[in-house]
């Protein structure tokens, strides 16, 4: 409106706080110091359970994304398309000694290693053993085949779990997601060679 005074910071950062959008929230919220804390008494909010359950849901949210972000498969993506791509992520665990993945089998998805490690094996050969922040299942999210090693936790296993179904959904909408989850899978496809040679 014409002659009116723009919104002070602290009105503006109650608004965003008191805003359903939990991330954006917490976001802010670990941004600011103490004092600025204080003269916003955003702190009575933390009383509110609600408010309680939507920052650990927010806080699981965040911390899913960093994880993606740190992933060589995702360093191309946007903040947003992380964001996206977080929304769509399962938190699965694995005992030690289960079977995640068995050779041969019709089963989709990509699963990201958070803590513990697995060990990749083919026709009982050891090929390698993947630890946090290693990925394994990538294949499957383009052909949709059947699995071409068996992977086992080695100890208890926290794992990201993306659908197939999830990815091409995103990869659908957003064309970058897919450009460059291509051009990641294809680096590591030329280093691999590289390997061999």
């Amino acid at each position: 409106m014409l002659g009116s005074q723009p919104a002070t910071f602290d009105e503006v950062a109650r608004e965003v706080v008191a805003d359903e959008d939990h991330l954006t929230a917490a976001l802010l919220e670990g941004t600011l110091d103490v004092e600025t804390r204080a003269r916003l008494q955003l702190d009575r909010h933390r009383a509110s359970v609600s408010y309680q359950a939507g920052v650990a849901a927010m806080a699981n949210d965040i911390e899913k994304l960093l994880h993606l972000r740190s992933l060589e498969l995702f360093e191309r993506l946007t903040t947003q398309q992380l964001a996206d791509l977080a929304a769509a992520v399962a938190e699965v665990t694995y005992p030690a000694g289960g079977a995640i993945l068995t050779e041969g089998e019709f089963t989709d998805g990509l699963f990201i290693i958070m803590t513990g490690e697995v060990l990749v094996t083919k026709a009982g050969v050891t090929l390698r053993k993947l630890n946090p922040r290693d990925f394994f299942g990538e294949m499957a999210l383009f052909d949709g085949g059947m699995r071409s090693a068996t992977v086992t936790a080695v100890d208890t296993v926290g794992l990201l779990r993306l659908s197939r179904e999830a990815v091409l959904q995103i990869m659908e909408e957003q064309p970058a997601i897919a450009i460059a989850i291509c051009q990641t899978l294809s680096r590591r496809l030329r280093d691999l060679l590289g390997e061999r040679s």
